[in-house]
This record gives C-alpha cells, structure tokens and sequence, in this order.
C-alpha cells in the first residue's frame, strides 16, 4: 500500500512514521523497498528455506551408512500384510502356463512356487529405500518392485544398534484363482444353530499338526488330534470349549465375503509330503467341502485360504495346538488331571517349562506331577527344567535339593546333559554337586534307528560353543576320549561348529580339547578326520600343530586340500606338505575340487603347486626329457597312494 493510498482514518502518527521513512539508494537500486517489497522478502525467505532443505538432503544422503548385509541367521519380519502377484493366463490349459513352464524348468523357484527375486535396502526406520529385481519372470518385475516399495519391516538391531540392512527378498507370483463358472452366493441365515463350520489339517514330511476342529453355531466347539507320535499337538484328545455367538456370527461372515460356495471342490497339485487342508460348512440340508493341497500354487483363491485361519482364530485352537496363555483355563474347566504320569500329561509339562508358561508350570508343580519320565520318547520334566537354564525352577520342581541325589543315575544324567546345551553354569554345578555321572553308556539296542541315549555332558557342551561349560566339566573330570557320540568326533564336532557370531570361541574350543588329550586324527564315520572340516587357518594351524596328518584320506579317499575352500586354508596345507597330486576314488584331484566349486583363489594356489613340482623335476632330470607328473597318472584303484 502506497502512502499516498493511506486513508485519512488511519493514525497521524503512522502516516508521519510513513512520511518520514528513510530510504537509501542503495534499497531503491535493488527493490528492496517499492510498491512490492513485501512480496519481495517473502520470495527471499522461501527461496533461502529450500535452499537449506536441499543442502540438508544432501547433507544426510552423504551421511547416510552404506547398508551392511543381514547376517545369516537373521530374518527379517514383515510388518505389513503379505500382497502377491496372480498371474492373468489360464492354469490349466491344454499345454503348459509360463508359470507351469518355467516350475518344470526349474527356472526361479522359491519352494515350489515362481517368484520374483529382488536385492533389498531396509532403512534404520523399516521402510525400503530400493528394491531392485534379479530374477523371476521378468514380465512381474515392474509389479513385483511396487509390491516390495510399499512392505514395512521390523527395523533390525545388530549389535546393539539399529542398522540399515540389505537383504534378498522374494514376492511370489502365483496362477489365476480359480472358480466356479457359476457364481453361487452364501446366504444370509437367521439362526446360526443350523450352521456346523469344521477344519480338519493332516500332517507332513515335516512338523505339521493333525487335528480337526468343529464349530457349531449353538457355540461349541470339538477339538480332536490322534495321541500318536509326530501329530505335533501338545494337547492331544477330544476337548470342548465355547465361543461366542458374535464370534460366530462373525466366522460366517467371512465366509460370506470369502464367497466359499463358489469356489471349487477340489484344489490339489501333484507334490508329495505336503499337509492338507479340509473346508466343510453345513447349513440346513446344504454341505460344501473345499480342500486344499497345494494352496496358491494351484489356484486357491486367497479369501479362500484366509478361512483357514479365520476358524483357528475364533476357535483358538493354539490353547492345544502348541499351547498359549488360554490353555490353563481350558485344562481346568474340563478337569485335566494334571497329577498324571502319562506321556502326554508330562509332555504338556515339558511344554509349560519351555514356553515360560509360569501359571501353567505352577500349575504342575502345585500337583506334584512326576518329576521323572518313562517313556523313552518324552524327556523328564526335571531334565526339560534344566535345559530352560533356570536353577530356581530346577530347586522349586525339586522342593528340597537333597531330592536331586535320590534320581536314578541315568536321569541325573541326561540333566546334566541338557544344562550343559542351555549353558547355565549353575545349573550344571547343581547337577555335578549331586553326582550327576560325567558318562554312561546305555544298552546297545537291536533298533538301528533307536536313540542310544542323550549326548554326553562334554559333547553336548561342545556341539553348542559354550566355552565354559567345556572348562568346568573338563575341571570336573570329564573324559575326551568318553565323550563322543554314537561315532561322532568330539573334536570333530567342535571344528564344525561353524559358529559365525562367535569366531574365536571354535578355535578356544579346539584348543582346550587338544590340550586335554584329544586325538587330532580321530576319525567320524566317513573316516574324517577334523583337518577336513576346519574352517578357518587358526583351527587349520592347531590341529596341524597338534601332529593332524596333513594328507590323510577319507573313505572316498579324498584329501583335507580337496576340502579346502578357504584360500588360506589351501595356501596353509601345500605348506605344511599337502600333496597336490593326489586323486579321489573318482579320479579327481584337488585341483579338479577347486576349479567344479568356483575356488579361483584355492586353484591357482594349487596350480602354483602343481607348476612347482613340474619345475623341480626339470632341475633334477639331466637328459632334460618332460617329467611325468603325478598330476596326469591314471588314479590308483584302492583309493589310496
């Protein structure tokens, strides 16, 4: 507003302030003042506030940590739900699918479904900086990097600090759904007492549970899994309990959403060991059943299998399943002996302790269930609470300690056993304060496949890394050359251990052992001795020290060098005297070995070898005639030089 615009109302002194201005040239040249001097600071200000934004953005990209690599045994956990990709061709035509093609190709598969591959940066707040497509059907790249863009993961601490991370991740592209050719409605119904919804899963090559579980519209439900071996239900039975009429009025709804009378009877794929699972839903006169072995990879509508955990859900089938914070409750409610000495009741026990369910565990201890097990399958529940590491439980099962020295020895035993692999130094005291024997042999048995037996003490020890417990028990007593396994190598087991998060620990193992007298040439059952699983050069560089024959053969005649695939370990054998011209059973040499496995590095160490030798017998041989190498004889028969 210009002054010559200011009306005649407004304040003399604000005119006079107006008239009075001084303005300096310098503010005229530039414009800073005027008719749009405002507008004028506005555009500055503005333009310097992104100005510090972009730099800021810069700023933090330069700062921004390079991603590192997600360990090997770390997952990572999605937070937002799982999307995929349903491919538009037919299923099941006449002649093969590309998806169908490329599944007998072997081309990308994840399991036994196509999926589409991607390299994958997670940030420090679980939101994915880049994903980028390496393999699968390349026509899904485009759909498969939205679908990976939009995931959330649970950000990722390693070593105590949350870390951006890059990792390989998968979205899985399956065939079109399948349908009816007619669409068929489920309808409303006004009394839920007609309705009976049940599901019922088979097991698999694997640890998949067997049950069947119904669910009336009255509100019962009937829970029913085979007490046999490798049903892998924790609460095996007939058992009853209610739900709500909301809840089943809700249960229904799915299926009405799901459109379950229009999906197909039948979806089954041609793959073996797999579980099963059976859909029924009855209402009047009216039954459908849908089952499913395959899933998704054989067009199972989506909605479809969501069902499946929908009756879990609402029927809470995890209280007997594999048991939560409900089954309590429910034991109580139908009068659940929990003083039984049965297999299944102390199973349940086992269970209670290694879920840290402490009501349900008190619940055992308040019934003086048997401590002491005798069933050769189920452990004893004193011996599950000394794998838990947890003395006070151990103390509290017991009531009294002087208790724990009237167990038979062979259950003292197995505890010790089993505190050893939870590494509680206090527990494993508690047990060797109560002559808990440091070995004992079990009686042959004429089943092959029969156990012999819980690990010894010392190997259970070993097999877990934990150092000091190897220390004490060694304190103790304990015998390397009683410890092995049914024919397994203490020492054996202690190189091949493979520990990534722990390096050092193998090589302190390994050490302890040989200094307590172990065999560095004993051999497990493919007569291999521990040179051939070393997997480091300082393991290398001990045994080698301890006196390991650096060219001793396993029973395909193989050679610790043909083993090597780290580098220094191959470098740390040829100079230790590894022969480099030595053949398999097969005929192959270790050059052969290096080059079939990719070892560029460990082959030209042999070849360098191999090219030494070839030198040395030209130096030696006057007449100056080629040398036969070794490298190129024709493999001995017995399989040893």
């Amino acid at each position: 507003m210009r002054l010559k615009d200011v009306p005649a109302e407004y304040p003399s002194r604000d005119r006079h302030a107006a008239r009075h201005r001084t303005v300096s040239p310098r503010s005229k040249r530039n414009g800073l003042i005027g008719p749009r001097s405002g507008e004028t600071r506005i555009f500055l200000v503005a333009s310097l506030l992104c100005l510090v934004v972009l730099t800021l953005k810069l700023s933090a990209q330069q700062l921004r940590p390079d991603p590192v690599p997600l360990p090997d045994r770390m997952e990572m956990r999605l937070l937002t739900p799982v999307v995929n990709i349903h491919a538009d061709d037919d299923p099941d035509p006449p002649n093969l699918t590309p998806i169908q093609r490329a599944m007998h190709q072997g081309g990308r598969i994840f399991g036994m479904m196509v999926s589409v591959t991607l390299e994958v940066v997670v940030n420090e707040n679980g939101r994915v900086d880049s994903a980028t497509p390496t393999g699968g059907p390349e026509k899904f790249y485009a759909q498969a990097q939205e679908i990976e863009m939009h995931r959330a993961f649970q950000p990722v601490r390693i070593d105590g600090q949350i870390r951006r991370v890059e990792f390989t991740d998968y979205v899985r592209v399956y065939p079109q759904e399948r349908w009816e050719s007619v669409h068929i409605p489920l309808p409303e119904v006004p009394y839920m007492r007609t309705v009976n919804i049940s599901l019922e899963r088979t097991g698999c090559l694997g640890s998949c549970p067997s049950y069947k579980v119904t669910l009336s519209g009255d509100g019962d439900i009937t829970f029913v899994a085979p007490d046999r071996p490798y049903a892998f239900v924790t609460v095996p039975g007939i058992h009853h309990a209610r739900v709500s009429s909301d809840t089943m009025r809700e249960l229904w709804n799915s299926f009405r959403r799901a459109d379950f009378l229009s999906a197909q009877n039948d979806y089954t794929c041609n793959w073996t060991d797999m579980p099963s699972q059976t859909l029924t839903v009855t209402f009047g006169k009216i039954t459908k059943t849908v089952h499913d072995y395959g899933g998704l990879v054989v067009g199972l509508p989506e909605a479809i299998e969501h069902l499946e955990s929908a009756i879990d859900e609402a029927a809470d089938t995890a209280r007997w399943v594999r048991g939560n914070d409900n089954t309590l409750s429910s034991l109580r409610a139908e009068h659940w002996n929990f003083a039984a000495a049965d297999a299944t009741n102390l199973a349940l026990y086992n269970n209670a302790i290694a879920s840290k369910r402490t009501p349900l565990t008190d619940a055992f201890i308040v019934a003086k269930t048997p401590l002491v097990s005798a069933d050769k399958n189920t452990p004893s529940p004193i011996c599950a609470a000394s794998a838990s590491g947890d003395i006070d439980l151990v103390q509290r099962m017991l009531v009294t300690p002087a208790k724990a020295s009237s167990l038979p020895p062979h259950v003292r035993y197995e505890c010790l056993s089993m505190a050893a692999t939870s590494g509680s130094i206090p527990v494993v005291d508690f047990w060797l304060d109560h002559h808990a024997p440091l070995r004992l042999a079990y009686p042959k048995s004429s089943d092959e496949d029969d156990d012999q037996g819980p690990q010894s003490p010392l190997f259970a020890a070993v097999s877990r890394g934990h150092i000091s417990i190897v220390k004490r028990l060694l304190q103790r007593g304990a015998s390397v050359s009683l410890a092995a396994n049914d024919g397994h190598s203490l020492l054996a087991q202690a190189v091949d251990r493979n520990d990534d998060e722990h390096p050092g620990e193998a090589a302190s193992i390994v050490k302890l052992l040989l200094a307590a007298g172990e065999d560095p040439n004993e051999e497990d059952l493919w007569n291999r001795p521990p040179l051939f699983m070393a997997d480091s050069a300082e393991i290398a560089q001990l045994l080698l020290g301890a006196g390991a024959k650096v060219n001793q053969r396993d029973s395909s005649g193989g050679t610790a060098l043909m083993y090597a695939f780290d580098p220094e370990i191959a470098k740390l054998l040829l100079e230790s005297g590894a022969d480099p011209t030595s053949r398999d059973k097969d005929g192959k040499s270790a050059l052969d070995h290096a080059k079939e496995f990719g070892r560029k590095d460990s082959a030209a160490l042999i070849q360098s070898a191999l090219d030494a030798q070839i030198g040395l017998h030209h130096t030696e041989d006057p007449s100056g005639s080629p040398p036969e190498s070794k490298a190129t004889t024709t493999p001995p028969t017995s399989g040893h030089p």
